[in-house]
């Protein structure tokens, strides 16, 4: 009789014991599967301040662009105006061959205010394609015989969702800005390649290349690289940047089209 009373004391106490061990691990599951909820959940909303972050920065960009372009257009357009009209009227009074030089000057000059007012309002841009914005700053660009710049498309042209295509053309001004300042390049290839439902922007240089270091990212080149991600990101595409020194730089972008446009091509 003690003899059973034993065995079943251990049974019982073996019983508590698994019993408290299940608990202590079903605990610490619990415990484990909520910190790595937490730690997600802390990671998407430190993701969304910094996309929200991304999103404000750009907005008051583009204001400020904006209303540097309405200064260019109404005030120094307006007095570059006004200094043609002046010259012209010279023209007319004497006759000296420096004149028509500085007419044309001041003409080029004029035009090029009137260019760069419009590029500086994103309600402008917004009106063209996007191969039509870069093809106006890549002529730019060769005209002034130092670098040569390609720009090429191909594929089935679809619309692209205006704020995105700002953004989309910003990013690639901000790549052609780094290629010139940084890469000491004489080539720049632009490639637009529109799949189905997907645009692959490609950018290659023939410059020096670089290799992206902790202490290259605090400088200039490394915070247009953080803008360039930044603002990739907020239109949920994705970017791929490759060099290494002499060989020059590769930077590739995806961008999916808005399925509000995509449907208008296809039979979803």
């Amino acid at each position: 009789m003690l003899e059973r009373e034993v065995i079943f004391s251990i049974i019982i106490g073996c019983l508590v014991v698994a019993i408290l061990f299940i608990l202590l691990l079903g605990f610490l599951l619990y415990y484990l599967r909520n910190k790595n909820r937490f730690i997600r959940e802390k990671e998407e909303l430190k993701n969304k301040y910094q996309l929200e972050l991304t999103r404000v920065e750009l907005e008051i960009q583009e204001e400020t662009l904006k209303q540097i372009g309405f200064e260019l257009h109404d005030n120094i357009g307006q007095l570059v105006t006004i200094a043609k009209i002046q010259t012209q009227s010279l023209l007319k009074q004497y006759q000296d061959e420096r004149f028509p030089n500085l007419f044309e000057v001041i003409s080029k000059a004029l035009e090029e205010i009137r260019r760069l007012s419009k590029s500086l309002d994103p309600g402008a841009l917004a009106k063209y394609p996007l191969i039509e914005l870069l093809t106006k700053d890549t002529e730019r660009i060769n005209q002034m015989k130092i670098i040569e710049v390609d720009l090429k498309e191909s594929g089935i042209r679809f619309e692209i969702e205006q704020q995105r295509k700002i953004i989309l053309y910003r990013v690639i001004q901000e790549v052609i800005t780094n290629a010139l300042k940084h890469a000491q390049c004489s080539k720049i290839l632009i490639q637009l390649e529109y799949l189905f439902h997907e645009l692959i922007i490609r950018i290659e240089d023939n410059g020096k290349g670089f290799v992206l270091t902790q202490g290259e990212n605090e400088g200039d080149m490394g915070i247009g690289i953080k803008h360039i991600n930044g603002r990739i990101q907020l239109i949920n595409g994705n970017i791929e940047l490759t060099s290494s020194p002499e060989k020059g730089t590769f930077t590739k972008s995806l961008v999916r089209q808005h399925h509000r446009y995509a449907c208008k091509n296809c039979n979803c």
